[in-house]
């Protein structure tokens, strides 16, 4: 069996490597430690797998059989020929037929939780046999970005709600699936977003569907937490890496426009070894918890500043949150567990990670100097908040 070759130079053998893989995943009950959160190993460098090995080959063919029996293409698009005629097949865990979408539900936030629009409406749909959420600001008929996130390892969509309604209030729809792969439930990987974005970017044309007439269809950010903060870099590199993609080959979207990341690093515990990261010159921010105890502060230190190339891009350091800043509450049902205990309440958590979130994007998609001054040139650090800027590029 040869050896593998994780992402630059550090190499392990493949035999090795499966025994470590499998041995870890029973210990925790699935969810492989890594420095992201603990939730996986870092993946292989794209064009390493190695061919000759049955493991391999067994899970992508699984992959394409049982994971996902919409049956997308490598690149995780969505071909006709997929997308299918037989919608009892393509129902998900909500009862929906896949992209069918379900009631509206409108929320109201609180003053000092909004950025641009108070209100929103949110409604749940299944792209391909993924639940997801969908959130919309009240915002008129304008044409507005998508923002997908993609979720923690074992985190449910759910525990997003308040992130994803903040953020939507900067003027995004944000969008954060469910999906299953073979690592489990609640287990993101690259394709879950182009699925996504090519389900919204349908919606904008079908009149029956709450996003008819307002897509942006020009640009798209991908957002991520902890896993799904690294599968989200392999979709800014525009590259497959096993675990968060199991095909041959990802080509990501080329509306892809920013990304932002919440607890994610690529450091492997134990040895110590970061992956490079190329942004494609990409705008990308990395937000961390100054008590995160899965993902450290100076391990995405260290990403951001030495081994993050590409710009430009910033990090956003969050005095007192840990690695669930970003959901609901602490330490959420399923999640593998941070034992810091924050010392900021989790709504100001939440509601600072998705201002900066917000405000990232908007100095990059919607070119707003308020918010390039925010972020860039020290207005956002200087107001007092639970959050500075400690790095820019």
């Amino acid at each position: 069996m040869k050896n593998i070759t994780f992402y630059s130079d550090f190499k392990l053998s493949g035999k090795l490597f499966i025994t470590l893989l499998l041995s870890v995943m029973v210990l925790s009950g699935g969810i492989i430690p890594t420095a992201a959160g603990n939730d996986l190993l870092w993946p292989l460098q794209n064009g390493d797998q190695p061919s000759e090995t049955a493991a391999f080959e067994e899970v992508h063919l699984s992959d394409t059989a049982v994971l996902n029996e919409t049956q997308p293409g490598e690149d995780g698009t969505i071909g006709k020929a997929q997308q299918g005629e037989d919608q009892d097949e393509l129902r998900g865990e909500n009862g929906f037929a896949d992209g069918q979408a379900g009631s509206l539900r409108s929320y109201a936030l609180e003053p000092n939780q909004v950025g641009m629009h108070q209100e929103g409406h949110v409604y749940t749909t299944t792209i391909c046999k993924d639940e997801t959420d969908i959130y919309i600001p009240k915002s008129g008929d304008d044409k507005l970005p998508v923002v997908i996130l993609l979720q923690g390892a074992k985190v449910d969509k759910s525990h997003y709600s308040n992130y994803a309604k903040i953020l939507s209030s900067y003027g995004f729809i944000v969008v954060v699936p469910n999906h299953r792969s073979l690592l489990g439930k609640n287990m993101t990987d690259q394709g879950t977003f182009n699925r996504a974005w090519e389900y919204v970017r349908a919606q904008n044309f079908n009149d029956q569907s709450p996003l008819v007439g307002r897509v942006d269809l020009t640009q798209v950010a991908v957002a991520g937490h902890s896993f799904g903060g690294l599968a989200g870099l392999g979709v800014l590199q525009g590259k497959g890496q096993p675990p968060t993609h199991l095909g041959l080959s990802y080509k990501a979207p080329p509306e892809l426009a920013a990304g932002v990341f919440y607890g994610t690093n690529t450091k492997i515990p134990v040895v110590g070894h970061f992956s490079k990261v190329d942004t494609r010159g990409i705008p990308t921010a990395f937000i961390q918890g100054s008590r995160d105890e899965k993902a450290l502060p100076e391990d995405t230190f260290k990403q951001f500043t030495r081994k993050t190339t590409g710009g430009p891009g910033a990090m956003i350091m969050v005095e007192g949150a840990n690695h669930y800043g970003i959901t609901d509450s602490n330490n959420p049902a399923g999640a593998a567990r941070d034992n810091n205990t924050p010392s900021l309440q989790q709504d100001e958590a939440t509601e600072t990670i998705a201002r900066w979130t917000g405000m990232f994007l908007r100095s990059h998609l919607y070119d707003d100097i308020v918010a390039e001054d925010y972020v860039y040139h020290g207005t956002g650090s200087a107001s007092g908040g639970n959050a500075d800027v400690v790095a820019v590029k």
